[in-house]
């Protein structure tokens, strides 16, 4: 063995084994099961890896096994000394089953089992029976480190950059738990043996030859401004949802506004567009168009990946990475307007694909992807 983890809901220990499987026993030592390693079984990505060691399937080192667990609330709180103080009678809140303490705050799709080898190939797994892992191969690296950021969004992989020149190739990867490459920082030095965030998220620690360097981390804050209100959110993990402010900095006032599993904001003018996944599990979602103070004033559900947002006075542009959705939405005074204006022809909704297009398009050749080809919904 050279690895071991617990569960984060403590049924069951994880044993990482020399020649890269991953076994897991319950509590009383009794077998499981045998993860599915389909990283392992990959014979392109065993050939692309780049690292040149000659390793066998014997030689598979794991060099991490994280599983990601939020640091769980207080076991005891007093709902009327106010925290710190000692409980008064009758107020003490019994602590809430482990599994749910650590759910708090995750969507299911999120990965958060990290199995990483030495060689430069990773497996990101939703839990120990997940068929369907992320399988990342970080070429030509020697991995020497692997660890999840206190909110269990990202994964800092240390380690040795083999195609560059020499004192340079110490590297620090940063990669969302989706397997998204964010950025990559270079670090000074001979051999890095290590990496440590600190529990703000804020900044990481790596240990490099007899050094200590600290780096800061700037994440991408969801923020935006409409008319003469600073909208910005911020997580609580202890209710699963993040918190919304709308703040009038000429009035000085502040709204907020409570969402789940908040993607993205965007603002133009006098609106902002909130978009949060929905309840539904189908990876539904629900796009909210809200004022200064955070009152809704259109919504659409929408069935792609937000992964970037912008919007203008008349429309709302979400892509994912095939595909985009253009919402017309409407606001009540420009409904009037158009109401005023006869306008008998509805402006439909646009949805575009990139595959679609290309099909579309492949037997002539020269000619760029028409837009207008999307169809209207």
């Amino acid at each position: 063995m050279v690895a071991v983890v617990w569960s984060v809901d403590c049924r069951l220990l994880l044993f990482g084994m020399a020649t890269g499987e991953v076994h897991a026993y319950d509590t009383d030592g009794n077998f499981v099961l045998k993860l599915l390693m389909l990283c392992l079984n990959n014979a392109e990505l065993e050939a692309e890896t780049g690292v040149s060691v000659g390793m066998g399937r014997s030689e598979y080192l794991i060099v991490t096994l994280q599983w990601y667990a939020p640091t769980p609330a207080k076991e005891v709180t007093d709902s009327v000394s106010g925290e710190g103080s000692t409980p008064a009678p009758g107020n003490k809140r019994e602590r809430e089953p482990a599994e749910k303490q650590f759910a708090l705050g995750i969507p299911d799709d999120r990965p958060r089992l990290a199995v990483v080898y030495q060689h430069g190939v990773m497996q990101m797994m939703r839990h120990e029976s997940d068929t369907d892992p992320i399988i990342i191969q970080m070429e030509k690296m020697m991995i020497v480190s692997a660890r999840w950021s206190p909110d269990g969004t990202m994964l800092a992989i240390a380690g040795n950059q083999l195609d560059l020149p020499d004192g340079e190739r110490n590297v620090v990867h940063f990669i969302t738990a989706y397997g998204e490459k964010l950025r990559t920082l270079k670090v000074p030095g001979r051999d890095i043996a290590g990496c440590s965030w600190e529990a703000t998220g804020l900044r990481v620690c790596l240990a490099v030859d007899s050094h200590l360097f600290f780096a800061n981390i700037r994440p991408d804050y969801k923020w935006g401004y409409c008319g003469q209100t600073v909208v910005y959110s911020y997580p609580r993990p202890e209710k699963n949802e993040h918190c919304v402010v709308f703040y009038d900095v000429k009035l000085e006032e502040m709204y907020v506004k409570s969402l789940r599993f908040l993607r993205a904001i965007a603002s133009f003018g006098d609106y902002c567009t909130l978009i949060n996944r929905a309840d539904d599990p189908g990876g539904i979602y629900l796009l909210q168009l809200c004022n200064g103070i955070g009152t809704p004033v259109d919504f659409k559900y929408v069935d792609i990946d937000p992964v970037f947002v912008a919007m203008n006075s008349t429309e709302v542009l979400v892509a994912s990475h095939d595909a985009f959705y253009l919402w017309h939405y409407v606001v009540p005074r420009k409904a009037i307007v158009e109401i005023n204006k006869n306008l008998n022809k509805p402006r439909g909704d646009t949805i575009w694909h990139v595959d679609e297009v290309v099909q579309q398009e492949s037997a002539a050749a020269g000619k760029q992807a028409d837009v207008k080809k999307a169809f209207t919904v």
